[in-house]
């Protein structure tokens, strides 16, 4: 109790704060990472994998794995695999286990999704794979695509989610 206790001061919150986010981090995360099949790596080890696999390889382990293990472990986690799943997990993901971050803003129906990650380009690109094949299954034909930027700390990726009625944007 005294490791919270000093944590909690030195964060400059309450101890029932802290206990707070401490049961939510596990009811929201925890309870469900191993049981979903992720596993704790170091980010230097990721980051030189990554490194060390060519453009075509990445790409072929994003479409061949990548893609099924997201979804598998979002439904998982999250009950269900729509946009509001994805990028709730994505968030909690980033938020949960790396110095990284991810933003999602929507406007003028214009999805703009921002996930800084500082693994390298090779990380990106997996990622720019994965997320276009989670895009295109969750939004089918009601989706387009409407740029990807990527760099080596960055995935800058932006779509448009149209109506399946009458093809206007949401």
């Amino acid at each position: 109790m005294r490791e919270l206790q000093d944590e909690a001061n030195r964060t400059g919150i309450s101890l029932s704060n802290l206990a707070q986010q401490v049961l939510t981090n596990y009811a929201r995360w925890d309870k469900f990472v191993s049981k979903a099949g992720m596993i704790p790596v170091a980010r230097g080890v990721i980051s030189e994998a990554f490194d060390r696999l060519r453009e075509e390889e990445v790409v072929q382990l994003a479409r061949s794995v990548g893609k099924n293990a997201l979804s598998d472990i979002i439904l998982f986690m999250k009950g269900k695999i729509d946009l509001d799943s994805l990028f709730s997990w994505l968030e909690l993901w980033l938020k949960r286990n790396s110095t990284a971050g991810f933003s999602h803003v929507v406007e003028n129906g214009l999805h703009t999704c921002i996930m800084k990650h500082n693994l390298g380009s090779r990380w990106s690109l997996y990622h720019k794979v994965v997320l276009q094949l989670m895009l295109n299954e969750i939004l089918g034909e009601s989706a387009s695509i409407v740029e990807v930027n990527m760099d080596y700390n960055i995935l800058v990726f932006k779509f448009k989610e149209y109506s399946k009625e009458d093809g206007s944007p949401h």
